[in-house]
């Protein structure tokens, strides 16, 4: 099957995260961020005890580093398990979040642009995420753009053709997406 069967095919087809997950390049290069995180933490610690080095010091150190990365893992694990969307005849849901789970219904007339962005991390371990442009005007949405993260190039690029037809099909005259 051929990229652009596949984007036509996937028009048609339930455009969700059970589809198309958070693939694991974006858990991996989060797990790199979050070991980089507790080694910079447990310097700034030593810098802090250096002129009282003792054992419980250390071990107090130690043990903040290990804390903090398992809570950082935990926290991933979470976001992950939690992050969804869904595109609906109407809107797309976006669920995110790992304490607060806010529910966002994002109305297809609302959404400016859609973009694939890839950071460095991203080129690293092979993931990009999708950025929806959505217009707001200071309501419940706090901010105007929402990701679909931690797709494959390929996930992203039929994620966005499909966005881009039904946005297409439901105004005509956006012409410039």
């Amino acid at each position: 099957m051929t990229n652009q069967q596949a984007i036509a095919q996937s028009s048609q087809n339930d455009i969700s995260s059970k589809a198309y997950p958070v693939q694991t390049g974006w858990f991996m290069s989060k797990i790199s961020s979050a070991i980089l995180y507790a080694l910079s933490l447990g310097i700034i610690i030593d810098l802090q005890f250096t002129h009282d080095i003792s054992t419980d010091n250390i071990m107090f150190g130690v043990a903040l580093v290990i804390f903090s990365f398992f809570f950082l893992v935990a926290y991933l694990l979470a976001l992950k398990k939690n992050h969804s969307f869904q595109f609906l005849p109407e809107y797309i849901v976006i669920n995110t979040g790992v304490i607060g789970k806010p529910e966002q219904h994002i109305p297809y007339s609302t959404i400016q642009d859609v973009n694939i962005v890839q950071s460095i991390p991203g080129r690293i371990f092979g993931f990009v995420n999708v950025t929806i442009k959505i217009a707001t005007q200071g309501g419940i949405i706090k901010t105007n753009e929402v990701n679909i993260f931690g797709q494959t190039p390929t996930n992203a690029k039929i994620i966005t053709e499909a966005l881009k037809s039904i946005l297409l099909t439901k105004n005509s005259l956006r012409a410039g997406l």
